[in-house]
Parts: C-alpha cells; structure tokens; sequence
C-alpha cells in the first residue's frame, strides 16, 4: 500500500516551509499544512458528505485540529467529530479551552492525553482526515484511505 501524504517540515524536496500567525496570535502553523486541510474538507463536502471525522494524533495545543474543525463548519458540514491526542497534558487543557472558547453545536470536540501513538483509542478507518506528525506509525490504519493522510511535521505549538 503506498502512502499518499505531505510531509511539511522543511526539509530539502519542500523547500522551507511558510510560516503564518493565527487569528488569535497565539500560534503559528505552516500554511501548506492548513491549505493541505482546506483541500480534503473541500472535496468531501464538494462529495455530498454532510459529516466529517477529523483526528489529529500529535495535537500540540489543538490548531490544526481546530482549524479543521472550524473550516469543515465554515463548509457547511453539519456533524463535526474531531479528536485531539497529544502526550502533553497542558497542551490538551490549552486546547480544550481554545475550542471551548469558540463551542459550536455542530463541533464534537474531544482530546486526550496519550503517551503511546500506538495506545490511540482509534478504531480502524475511523478518520474521514487524519493529521499526524511523521513519526505516527498507524495514520494509514485510522484514516478511511491513505488520501486522508496528512503528515504535519514537527509542529511549533507543541510544547
């Protein structure tokens, strides 16, 4: 099975990643990797899907997985589950009170603090888009296909 994803970290093929501030000035975060997020949201709304998945298995303080979350609503999607796990108990309780702040009915937040990527408590295909750091040995077993998959690199909102 080959592995269909974007690595954004800089390295050589890539050329150095572009780096843009949050609304909220809190974070930072490679605009290829949000255009990357943007990109798979469009197409499954542009399918007829009307609910979407997300999981992001390295979440630092949450920006990727709220940008997600907060542009599949923006799309129209009308059922949003997204989970966050991250090994770093502050940074889950950053990202709950940033997704807290902003609650929409339509968003189902959850995050968890988890030191073993392998210990996600993820079934299989369980993510319509699955966000990762490169070293997360099973995003191609929790994204519904390797299409899904988008390798985020080290991220600097993590702490």
């Amino acid at each position: 099975m080959m592995l269909h994803a974007m690595r954004i970290d800089g390295g050589a093929a890539s050329g150095p990643p572009r780096i843009s501030y949050s609304l909220d000035g809190l974070r930072r975060t490679s605009r290829s990797v949000t255009a990357r997020i943007d990109e798979m949201l469009t197409r499954l709304h542009e399918a007829g899907r009307k609910s979407v998945a997300i999981v992001d298995t390295a979440c630092g303080q949450g920006q990727l997985l709220l940008h997600a979350a907060r542009k599949a609503r923006a799309l129209g999607f009308v059922a949003i589950e997204a989970k966050g796990f991250d090994p770093s108990p502050e940074n889950i309780e950053a990202a709950w009170r940033t997704a807290m702040a902003t609650r929409d009915p339509a968003i189902g937040y959850s995050f968890m603090a988890v030191n073993d990527a392998a210990a996600l408590p993820l079934e299989d295909h369980d993510a319509d888009l699955a966000i990762g750091d490169h070293d997360v040995p099973d995003l191609h077993r929790i994204a519904i296909d390797d299409d899904a998959i988008i390798l985020s690199g080290a991220r600097p909102d993590r702490a």
